[in-house]
């Protein structure tokens, strides 16, 4: 079954439109497999009228047995849809670093206004002995 799918990932992978499908479809059909898994072997085997293990008539209808199913396909599930998490991020991690990557333009440092020139950063000059305000003068 893993290879089936390792086959379907190399395939699908040049075909980029198709492979967005194939990914929507695999997530989907792992979700309904849990789901009729879950329905089937849950809730359907379990209101059945003989859940007693028997060997010779190859009953196996008990609750160890039926909770050993689920956590096998619940288990299988889970991991190829692990691989195909990580195969999906090592795709689109492959893709940006494939796109080129745009040189910047250099920017002109940018020139000081006069008044910032004349009042320095927030008002205090660069020698700090000059206040920003100006100071009105004592008519007597």
């Amino acid at each position: 079954m893993c290879v089936c799918v390792c086959v379907c990932v190399c395939v699908c992978v040049c075909l980029s439109p198709r492979f967005t499908v194939w990914a929507i479809l695999f997530v989907l059909g792992r979700l309904l497999t849990l789901s009729l898994s879950v329905l089937t072997v849950g809730f359907g085997l379990a209101n059945a009228d003989q859940q007693v293990l028997d060997l010779a008539n190859g009953n196996f209808n008990v609750l160890f047995v039926r909770i050993t199913v689920l956590a096998t396909i619940c288990v299988t599930q889970a991991f190829m849809m692990w691989k195909f998490i990580n195969f999906q991020l090592r795709r689109w991690r492959e893709q940006a670093q494939a796109q080129p990557v745009k040189p910047k333009k250099p920017q002109a440092p940018k020139t000081k206004s006069k008044k910032d020139k004349a009042n320095g950063v927030n008002g205090v000059s660069s020698n700090g002995a000059d206040s920003p305000r100006s100071k009105k003068e004592k008519s007597s």
